[in-house]
């Protein structure tokens, strides 16, 4: 299974809005694409499935045929994500960090702040 998008802690997927969440990884959205149907994938999970079926798949939320002609880079969602609070993805060992998904490093475990 793909995992393009941002990994979170549980106690954040609890508040996000699945809006912000990938329909194929489930993580929070990584270059965030929309379809034509209006529903958004990260932009690595979208090009693994095509890659995988020729370059036309159904849609996972509901089922419509999307092919690369009908979906869109989502900036506006980007921007949005990059405003999220959250913890760091090491929470769960004991890291307090709390902050917007635009203030970790290139990846969500390499944060200066945290030691683990």
């Amino acid at each position: 299974m793909t995992t393009g998008g941002y990994r979170i802690c549980e106690e954040d997927r609890r508040n996000i809005h699945s809006k912000d969440l990938c329909g194929i990884c489930s993580n929070v959205l990584k270059t965030a694409i929309q379809t034509e149907c209006g529903h958004r994938y990260c932009l690595d999970c979208l090009e693994e499935e095509f890659n995988k079926h020729n370059g036309e798949i159904k849609c996972k939320i509901c089922d419509e045929i999307l092919t690369r002609t009908k979906i869109f880079r989502d900036k506006f969602a980007d921007r949005e994500i990059q405003t999220l609070i959250l913890f760091c993805i090491n929470c769960i060992i004991g890291c307090k960090w709390r902050g917007q998904l635009r203030h970790r490093q290139v990846g969500i475990l390499e944060l200066d702040c945290c030691i683990y």
